[in-house]
């Protein structure tokens, strides 16, 4: 059954990952990109899953390590804790009910997040070398943060406050629930009275425009990484109207 499940998830796989593809070379950005990048993640974290169980279970490491491979996964991300408590720990389909108190779908409680969860996100955003300090914080999330406890003393040097359009295209994937707009990052240290934007300064201008606090991880720093932190900015790859920046 393993086998059969692995085989068939490739399949499909390969055909939404060369989709994918051939919407990258051709430069287009929509939503249908965006889904497929979505589905193409969905079935890599499957098959991690299945694979973990097989490993586990004492299953044929050269079967495991072949499969790994084949969804992008090296084989000694098997063994990974934090890998396997980000992807592993829990139940999707409950955490995803509203309906169920706690978890991450229940914003008004907080909640642990392993910092490689957030390093990945940024990933994809900023050099390696510039989110280092991720990996040295606490993390919380995703949490709505009030406005009025955010920093804003330089609302007028983010350039989201110049950029009008691009926080009104994130307000309206926001309302309309569409797309995979994610939470902002945030920070505070012991001597930060506010919580400072780092990543996503249009995201939470979209949510403050709907009269929503922002959603947000919020990343407790030790204060020698302050600097760090707030440098993360200007390295960033993908930024303002850019389709990549979400």
């Amino acid at each position: 059954m393993l086998m059969m499940n692995l085989s068939r998830w490739h399949d499909i796989y390969l055909t939404k990952s060369n989709r994918v593809d051939i919407f990258r070379l051709l430069g287009t950005q929509d939503q249908e990109l965006k889904t497929l990048e979505w589905d193409c993640w969905m079935l890599r974290r499957d098959a991690y899953r299945t694979l973990v169980k097989l490993y586990d279970g004492g299953g044929d490491e050269s079967y495991a390590r072949f499969w790994a491979e084949k969804f992008g996964w090296r084989f000694d991300q098997l063994r990974s804790p934090s890998i396997r408590d980000w992807l592993c720990k829990n139940d999707d389909a409950a955490l995803a009910d509203p309906a169920k108190p706690g978890g991450p779908s229940d914003y008004s409680d907080p909640n642990p997040v392993d910092a490689e969860h957030v390093m990945n996100m940024m990933r994809s955003n900023f050099p390696e070398d510039a989110v280092e300090w991720v990996m040295r914080a606490k993390w919380t999330g995703p949490v709505q943060v009030p406005w009025e406890r955010i920093d804003k003393d330089d609302i007028e040097g983010w350039a989201a406050s110049h950029q009008p359009d691009a926080v009104n295209r994130f307000a309206k994937d926001i309302k309309a629930g569409t797309g995979h707009t994610n939470p902002s990052v945030l920070i505070q240290d012991n001597n930060t009275p506010k919580a400072i934007i780092i990543d996503g300064h249009h995201r939470a201008l979209a949510h403050h425009k709907l009269g929503q606090p922002v959603l947000a991880y919020l990343g407790q720093i030790d204060a020698r990484d302050r600097q760090a932190a707030e440098e993360t900015h200007s390295k960033q790859v993908h930024s303002g109207a850019d389709p990549g920046n979400v």
